[in-house]
C-alpha cells in the first residue's frame, strides 16, 4: 500500500532531495534558483518556433487526492496562457 512505504520513500537515501540539471551530460546539483530559471528557458525556443499552444503540462493521477491540487492547478496553468483543452 502507498501509505504504509512513504517513510520508506522519504528516508531512501537515493532520493533526490536538490534540483538537478543536466551538462553536458551529466547531471549536477543546483540551487533553487538556477533548477526555476531553467525551467522558464528551456520551453522559450519552442514558444517563440510554434506558439504557445505547442506547450501543455501533465499532472498524473496526483489531483484526484488533493482538492488544492485539483482546485489551483488548472488555475496556475491558466495564468501561462497555455490553452487548456
Amino acid at each position: 500500500p502507498k501509505g504504509a512505504s512513504l517513510g520508506a520513500l522519504h528516508e531512501d537515501p537515493d532520493r533526490i532531495r536538490r534540483p538537478m540539471v543536466k551538462v553536458e551530460g551529466v547531471w549536477q546539483e543546483v540551487d533553487w534558483d538556477t533548477a526555476f530559471r531553467r525551467c522558464t528557458e528551456l520551453p522559450a525556443p519552442v514558444i517563440e518556433k510554434y506558439g504557445i499552444g505547442a506547450v501543455t503540462a501533465y499532472t498524473g493521477n496526483p489531483l484526484a487526492h488533493s482538492f488544492s491540487l485539483a482546485r489551483y492547478t488548472g488555475i496556475l496553468l491558466g495564468l501561462s496562457g497555455m490553452p487548456l483543452t
